[in-house]
């Protein structure tokens, strides 16, 4: 998005099918919890919120939480509002394993869903988020345009990444072919976060 020579960027985005994911783990040999290439996160005080993603799995995210232990800054989490209960399921219970099955641990203030496929709305709740603290730190483990968003913001206002890259998938991760979505995040040389609405 940086690069002046590229004009314009797309983004798309596929569902599975009528199969959709695996029941079984979807990843695993985890690695430790690092930043992403170029989102490295800003000094200290600076980036003190843990804002997750949360996904089907939890995949090693207790180590990130174990860093981020001030309860003056205490961790935010984005669920995805998808359709079908088998997926509502799942992504409670890596929130349950993430608090620890303690559920005096979770604070509804602290918890923010957004459609699976609003790439925008994720942008402008972390933007919220990240207004009303001293800055925020990232962990994309949701749903694939909440990461589009959350990249997007980390971009633009220079916040880390955070991500515990799993070494192995699961050979059947997902199943069929579902409907395509597509996000225009840069066109015409202006980035979606930079264009101005003219009404």
């Amino acid at each position: 998005l940086l690069m002046h020579k590229v004009h314009n960027v797309l983004v798309t985005y596929t569902q599975p099918g009528p199969g959709a994911y695996t029941t079984e783990h979807l990843a695993g040999d985890l690695m430790a919890a690092d930043h992403l290439p170029g989102f490295a996160a800003p000094l200290p005080p600076s980036g003190g919120t843990l804002v997750i993603s949360v996904g089907f799995e939890s995949l090693n995210t207790q180590s990130l939480l174990d860093m981020y232990q001030d309860p003056r800054q205490p961790t935010q989490y984005i669920l995805a509002f998808p359709p079908g209960a088998g997926t509502i399921r799942r992504q409670w219970n890596s929130l349950r394993q993430l608090l620890e099955d303690d559920p005096s641990r979770l604070n509804s203030r602290h918890v923010h869903v957004v459609g699976s496929f609003d790439a925008e709305e994720v942008f402008m709740r972390i933007r919220v988020l990240d207004q009303g603290c001293n800055g925020v730190t990232l962990a994309p483990f949701g749903p694939k345009p909440h990461s589009l968003g959350i990249a997007l913001f980390a971009q633009k206002y220079d916040r880390g990444l955070l991500y515990t890259q799993p070494k192995s998938y699961h050979p059947d991760y997902s199943i069929g072919i579902g409907e395509t979505w597509g996000y225009v995040v840069k066109w015409d040389r202006i980035t979606c976060f930079d264009r101005a609405i003219v009404r």
